[in-house]
């Protein structure tokens, strides 16, 4: 049975993954957290030096999920975002380097920016913000010293526990009204077509760069909506507002041609 060492195992998009790994692998799970979920084995991690941990698990196929996520937190803190996006990024890929281990990274649309097109796989990166420039660093690293890796570039990714649906519900059914852009569009990828995904990429050895998006791309209030009305409540509580910040996505839309054809992804509206 191969090993997938998994890192920031503690959050949504792992457990879910992990979830889809059970009985088909063995898997570890590196974080500062505890990961709440049914992992093989659990490694609760202490500072971010992980270059022993790795040699002492020997993973087939590292996940690497960790790192400042959230594109507003990047900005604030250029420089944090640098070290924590990085820092962890580099040792894996050097470990990674000297014993030909499978590197799965997921990349984000902020490496691109706005544009009227899509994006394929080979597109000119473009970082509309700072936590896209520790995207497209980290990619470029990853293709410069590594045979076997597949970048995944993702818009967000959604499940029931995603901040953005459990935030909005819980101010909506409180009755409590939420902001949301009509400027700004996504392409949400459920957390269970990408946790599949991951499944295919790692059984039949798909290497390289692949785009991976929701079907529907709608603007943030369009979602708004989607999510009143999904859940029961008042739909004037979705508030219709502009995204004025020039850091912030507007219209960044991954093509998935090559993804539905390498990959068989075929991703489901996530409400």
């Amino acid at each position: 049975m191969k090993t997938v060492l998994i890192t920031g195992s503690a959050g949504n998009l792992a457990r879910e993954i992990i979830k889809e790994l059970k009985g088909k692998y063995f898997t570890i799970g590196l974080d500062m957290l505890p990961s709440k979920t049914d992992i093989s084995q659990e490694v609760v991690l202490s500072d971010y030096n992980i270059e022993e941990l790795l040699q002492t698990y020997d993973p087939d196929i590292i996940i690497h999920l960790a790192g400042t996520s959230r594109p507003v937190d990047c900005q604030k803190d250029v420089l944090s975002a640098m070290d924590n996006n990085f820092k962890i990024t580099d040792q894996i890929i050097r470990y990674c380097n000297k014993t030909d281990v499978h590197l799965i990274y997921p990349s984000s649309i902020h490496v691109f920016s706005d544009s009227t097109e899509e994006y394929i796989e080979s597109s000119h990166l473009d970082p509309i913000n700072s936590y896209g420039l520790t995207k497209a660093l980290s990619e470029k690293y990853i293709i410069r010293n590594l045979k076997k890796y597949t970048i995944l570039r993702l818009d967000g990714v959604i499940g029931e526990e995603s901040r953005l649906i459990k935030d909005t519900v819980i101010r909506g059914l409180n009755g409590i009204s939420s902001e949301m852009y009509v400027n700004t569009i996504r392409s949400f990828l459920r957390e269970d077509d990408l946790a599949k995904t991951v499944e295919f990429i790692i059984k039949n050895n798909k290497y390289g760069i692949y785009n991976l998006r929701g079907p529907e791309s709608k603007t943030m209030y369009e979602w708004g909506i989607n999510i009143a009305d999904k859940y029961g409540f008042d739909k004037d509580l979705i508030v219709a507002t502009h995204s004025r910040n020039i850091h912030d996505v507007k219209r960044i839309i991954l093509n998935i041609d090559k993804a539905k054809e390498e990959l068989m992804f075929e991703p489901k509206s996530i409400l």
